[in-house]
């Protein structure tokens, strides 16, 4: 290609089995819909940053193509642009992607890792559930997803929506970006085979069984203990240390001493779970410890429960109504 293309145009070389090696030159913006369909010889793929727009099916039943780059600067990525590409073991999607049309990934069906800005359609959307970009209609659809899929990495998103992973029941670990505020309800629902995730210090709430069923979670890295300790869990499902075995601060464990911040009134569901803390600084204004606060921290030798006036308070108001 020159250097003066700027549009490929639909179906220009959809077919030619024998293509092999071809070089997009920067300065193209537009790859139309179903380009390269059934180019089975492709196996390398750069989209120059100079593209916006990559058209559905544009790589359709590629099936020999094994390695894409995606450079910063696409913006939308169309319905089936990589459907049915069984080559393909990992995919990076940059953040500059606004739009990712449904089924983008459709029949991927030995992806093992994928590299995504935002869960489905867009950031803003209804359709913000990860078996959408596999080519599902409702969030309930999970087989869509493919049963290869083992790691899940979100890099841009502000939030993750009710059922976002729902019953995606093949992945073992998920990675989200700091960033992220809430996550929703049912969000990571019955992903049996989740085994760790990673919590950014940005959550301030979490949904209700956000992680329900996850029982094979074993470990759970947050990276700021206050941070940690301030999220709203609207249940105990919500949090993933109640499956979880394990919490870790940025990859280690959590020893030593804990203060909890004066802006934390309830100490959340499970949130020091089995950690190696010895010693608990609690504040006056707290009013609860919900359940399973401190299960197995077999070092913990060092608290005052009669700092707690709040909470002692109010359990005595409630005897007295008793």
């Amino acid at each position: 290609f020159h250097d003066n293309i700027t549009s490929i145009q639909e179906g220009a070389f959809k077919g030619c089995t024998y293509l092999t090696d071809f070089d997009l030159n920067e300065g193209l913006q537009t790859i139309e819909s179903y380009v390269f369909e059934g180019c089975v010889s492709i196996i390398d793929v750069n989209i120059p940053s100079s593209v916006i727009s990559l058209g559905g099916c544009a790589f359709k039943s590629c099936s020999g193509l094994t390695n894409v780059v995606l450079n910063e600067g696409i913006e939308n990525i169309g319905s089936g642009a990589f459907e049915g590409c069984v080559s393909l073991i990992d995919l990076t999607v940059p953040n500059s992607v606004t739009t990712i049309n449904i089924g983008a990934f459709k029949g991927c069906t030995n992806l093992t890792s994928l590299t995504v800005p935002f869960v489905g359609y867009s950031q803003t959307s209804s359709n913000t559930y990860l078996a959408y970009m596999f080519g599902a209609d409702r969030y309930a659809y999970n087989g869509y997803v493919p049963k290869s899929l083992k790691t899940v990495t979100i890099t841009n998103a502000t939030k993750l929506d009710s059922n976002a992973f729902y019953r995606c029941d093949n992945i073992t670990n998920i990675i989200l970006n700091e960033g992220i505020t809430t996550i929703g309800s049912n969000t990571f629902y019955q992903c049996t085979s989740l085994m760790e995730i990673v919590i950014p210090s940005t959550i301030t709430s979490v949904g209700s069984y956000a992680f329900g069923n996850c029982n094979k979670l074993q470990l759970v890295n947050i990276t700021d203990v206050d941070n940690w300790l301030k999220i709203d869990f609207n249940n105990r499902e919500s949090n993933p240390m109640y499956y979880a075995n394990e919490l870790l601060l940025d990859g280690n464990p959590i020893v030593g001493e804990v203060v909890i911040p004066d802006s934390v009134i309830k100490i959340p569901y499970y949130s020091l779970k089995n950690t190696q803390i010895t010693s608990v600084v609690f504040h006056d204004n707290i009013t609860s410890i919900q359940e399973g606060a401190f299960k197995g921290c077999v070092y913990l030798t060092d608290f005052d429960l009669r700092t707690l006036k709040r909470l002692v308070s109010e359990e005595q108001a409630r005897r007295k109504k008793k």
